[in-house]
Parts: structure tokens; sequence; C-alpha cells
């Protein structure tokens, strides 16, 4: 009988309830029809605005002076924080990128110098062509007397012969060479220079 009576309570209840709703929702409507109403409540949400914005100030000040961070500053220290985890991801690429860039220069390295080999077998024809061309017209021409032409493909043809044998240098090797040995144009034209 309890419950009979309870869920007959919770439906007068409902009822009452739902007409409340009803006949308050009419009210707010009509305060809001009449312009009296409107034009207080502006005026009392422009004070309530301004109200608002001297606690707000009163807050920062009162929250500065204890040393207790806003909701500015806790947002602005997440914002530092995002940034800095942006930066931290680039450092760790760049930093896998030079642990890959040995073998990465390696591979290149070596296509280099099969590329550098391949010029220096075509220089060397080149050469051994031009020295054939050489002979025979020196031993066509009468003249037995060195040619500064002569000593030129000589020369040509040594350098060519030493770049074909060289063996392949290491990267620490090349760096030293690289920092104690003139450039190899610079030593052709010196070398040049003293033939002719």
């Amino acid at each position: 009988m309890s419950s009979k009576l309870t869920d007959q309570l919770y439906k007068e209840l409902k009822k009452l309830a739902q007409g409340g709703e009803a006949r308050i929702n009419e009210f707010i409507q009509n305060q809001l029809n009449n312009e009296n109403v409107v034009k207080l409540a502006a005026d009392q949400s422009a004070v309530t605005g301004e109200v608002l914005r001297q606690l707000q100030r009163y807050q920062e000040i009162v929250t500065t002076a204890l040393r207790i961070p806003t909701k500015d500053d806790v947002a602005n220290v997440a914002k530092l924080v995002l940034q800095l985890e942006e930066k931290i991801d680039l450092l760790e690429d760049y930093l896998s990128q030079l642990q890959n860039a040995p073998a990465a220069t390696q591979a290149v390295s070596n296509r280099e110098q099969s590329s550098v080999s391949q010029r220096l077998n075509k220089s060397k024809a080149s050469v051994a062509s031009l020295s054939q061309k050489q002979s025979e017209k020196s031993s066509s021409s009468p003249d037995t007397t060195t040619n500064p032409r002569e000593n030129i493909l000589a020369f040509l043809r040594e350098q060519v012969d030493v770049g074909v044998n060289r063996q392949p240098l290491n990267d620490q090797q090349e760096a030293e060479n690289n920092q104690t040995q003139e450039a190899p144009i610079e030593v052709l034209k010196r070398r040049l220079k003293n033939i002719g």
C-alpha cells in the first residue's frame, strides 16, 4: 500500500512541477516583453560587467603579491611546455639524422669514388690516345729534341696513373689530407709552371 501511495505522490508532484514550470516560463516571457525590465537588465549588466573586471584586477594583484599562479599563468606555462616538446622532438630528429649520416655519407662517398674512377679511366684513355698520336708524330718528324708538349703529356699520364692506382682513403685520412695538403688544382698549376 505504501508503494501505491508513493507512486501517486510522485505523479502529483510531477504534475505540480510541470504546471509551475509553465507558469514561470510565461512570467519570464511577459517580463522580457516589458521595455522597462529590459532597460533595467541592460543597465545592471553594464554595472555587473564593470564589477567583474574590477574583481579580476584585484584578483591579479592579490595573486601576484601572494605569488599564486593565475589561470592565465597556467595557460602560458602550458603553451611553453608544448613549444618545448616540439623543439625537443626536432632536436631528436636532428640527432637521429646525424647518427644515420655516416652510413649515408659512406654510400655517397662510394658512389662518388666510382664516378671519379670512371672519369679517371676515361682521362687515362684520352691521355693514352694523345700520347700515341704524339709518339706517331714524333717518330715521323726528324726533330729529336724534347717538346714542352711531350713534357705536359708525360706529366698528365703520370698524374692519371697516380690517381687511378691510389687506394681509397677513409674519412679520417681524407680529412687529414685536406688539412695538410694543398688543393690538387694548385699542385697541377705549380707543376705545369715548373715544366713549361
